[in-house]
């Protein structure tokens, strides 16, 4: 009687091509599965954008303060309850689900990477932020802020954003649909040290740089959402009296 089978070498052979078409898939399968978490992370910009605008619509056209805390006379160590002033959970009547506010892929190095690089925060700046003592959302929005120069060196920049009982109002956006104001961050968080116990803490705009395939998912102001590459502070435009400013991030211009 003939028998077939494999010799030692034969195996061998087999189990090295295996190895070797696995290892020729294993980015394929890691680029997939990082693709759909950036689209999860898209997916929950867009509800919180919906959930954005309608806030405005039933508070006369304002932007959700980013906190409503000064005045309220609650200690800094009573988290919980200080918590129910802060942004995201103003807007969760409209979600209606606290995992929108966390992305399902959030890389904590990347963060810490992107806010200590020479074109962000610097070394040293992630102390406290990453990791903090909890992360309270992934997102942050903006808060209300004016600087720069307008130079290219130093652009111009002007957050739109309410804060505690400065309010802010829609109408006072020039560009809504190229105006970020919420986006991928190292978040809103419960800062660790050295920060005292009980102080928030928020991040926005360059911290986005390596979140999703090289760029950040940014809400705008008409309730889009899209991604940016790279550093969304980068993008600068000329104003007619020549200042320069940074073009997703000036409500004014």
């Amino acid at each position: 009687m003939r028998r077939c089978g494999f010799t030692l070498m034969e195996l061998l052979i087999v189990i090295a091509l295996l190895a070797l078409f696995a290892a020729m898939l294993m980015p394929v399968f890691h680029q997939a599965r990082e693709k759909a978490r950036a689209a999860a992370c898209l997916s929950n910009c867009r509800q919180i954008g919906l959930a954005q605008m309608q806030y405005a619509q039933d508070y006369d056209e304002c932007l959700v303060p980013v906190w409503t805390l000064q005045g309220s006379g609650i200690p800094r160590t009573n988290v919980p309850e200080r918590l129910k002033h802060l942004w995201f959970n103003k807007l969760q009547p409209y979600v209606k689900n606290q995992q929108v506010f966390f992305d399902p892929g959030f890389n904590e190095e990347s963060r810490k990477r992107a806010m200590e690089s020479p074109d962000c925060m610097g070394a040293g700046s992630a102390t406290g932020f990453v990791p903090p003592l909890q992360y309270l959302t992934h997102y942050t929005i903006t808060w209300a802020e004016r600087r720069g120069r307008c130079t290219l060196q130093d652009p111009y920049y002007a957050y739109a954003g309410s804060l505690n009982f400065a309010v802010f109002h829609l109408s006072a956006v020039q560009r809504p649909a190229e105006t970020a104001n919420i986006g991928d961050s190292v978040g809103t968080v419960l800062l660790g040290p050295p920060y005292p116990f009980g102080a928030f803490g928020a991040t926005f705009g360059c911290e986005a740089a390596e979140a999703h395939h090289g760029g950040g998912n940014f809400i705008f102001l008409d309730g889009h959402a899209k991604w940016i590459k790279g550093n969304i502070e980068r993008y600068l435009a000329q104003d007619a009296q020549g200042c320069w400013y940074m073009k997703y991030l000036s409500y004014d211009k």
